[in-house]
C-alpha cells in the first residue's frame, strides 16, 4: 500500500509469523511500510512473506543466538539499503516449570531469547537511528515483566528485565512518543496481558503446542 501512515518506512518485526508479531506484520504492511518478517523457520517465514507481498521480506533466525541475531540484522539492513526504521522486538517464549525443578538450560534459554536476542539486536540496530536523528524500537514486554506469576520463573525475570532495558534507553535521551521524523528517536514497551488465537485451539500434541506456545512468534505473552 502506497500513501498508509508508514509509507516509505522501513521495519524489523521479530517473531513475525504468528501472534502478537504477525499482526503487527500485517498492519505495517497496510500502512505502506516494508517489513522483515522473521521467526525460526525459513518455512513460515517464507508462507508469511508471500502472503504480505512484495513488500515484505523472509530473514529466518534462531533471537536465542547472538551469532543469528547479528546475521538477521545485517540481512535487513541490506534489504532496506542500510537504514531500518522501526525495530519490534517481539520474539519471547515461556518455558513452564515449578520454580525448583526449572532445569537451568530451560531458565538460559529463555533469557537468551526474551531479554539477551532484545539487548543485541537493539545495539546492532539503534546506530543508525541514531545516525538519522530519527527511528522507533518497540519492545514486546509483558504484565509478568511486573507482576508474578506461578511456574514461569525465567519468564518474569526476562520480562523484568526488559522492561528496565526500554527504561534506561528512554533514560539516555530516546524519547517516548515522539513520532518520526521530528528529529527524536523513540523507544516504548507494550505489556500485553493474555492473547488467544488459532494456535492454541489445535490442541496439545502439535509440536508448537506441546508446551506453552512457542515463541519467535509468541502465540501468548502471559
Amino acid at each position: 500500500m502506497s500513501g498508509g501512515r508508514l509509507s516509505g518506512r522501513t521495519a524489523i518485526v521479530t517473531g513475525s509469523t504468528k501472534g502478537i508479531g504477525l499482526g503487527i506484520a500485517r498492519a505495517y504492511v497496510r500502512e505502506g511500510a516494508r517489513v522483515v518478517v522473521n521467526s525460526r523457520s525459513a518455512e513460515d517465514c517464507a508462507r508469511i512473506a508471500r502472503e504480505l507481498g512484495s513488500s515484505s521480506f523472509a530473514v529466518a533466525a534462531d533471537l536465542s543466538r547472538s551469532d543469528e541475531v547479528r546475521r538477521l540484522a545485517k540481512e535487513s539492513l541490506e534489504a532496506f539499503d542500510g537504514r531500518v526504521d522501526i525495530l519490534v522486538n517481539n520474539a519471547g517464549q515461556p518455558r513452564v516449570a515449578p520454580s525448583e525443578s526449572l532445569a537451568e538450560s530451560d531458565y538460559r534459554y529463555t533469557l537468551d531469547l526474551n531479554l539477551n536476542g532484545c539487548f543485541v539486536l537493539t545495539q546492532e540496530i539503534v546506530g543508525g537511528m541514531l545516525a538519522a536523528g530519527s527511528g522507533s524500537i518497540i519492545h514486546v514486554s509483558s504484565m509478568n515483566g511486573s507482576v508474578p506469576f506461578p511456574q514461569r520463573l525465567a519468564y518474569c525475570v526476562s520480562k523484568a528485565g526488559l522492561n528496565m532495558m526500554t527504561k534506561v534507553i528512554e533514560g539516555h535521551g530516546h524519547r517516548v512518543g515522539r513520532p518520526r521524523g521530528a528529529g527524536q528517536r523513540h523507544s516504548a514497551r507494550l505489556c500485553p496481558d493474555r492473547v488467544h488465537h488459532h494456535a492454541q485451539r489445535q490442541g496439545p500434541h502439535r509440536p508448537e503446542t506441546a508446551r506453552p506456545p512457542d515463541s519467535h512468534g509468541p502465540n501468548r505473552h502471559p
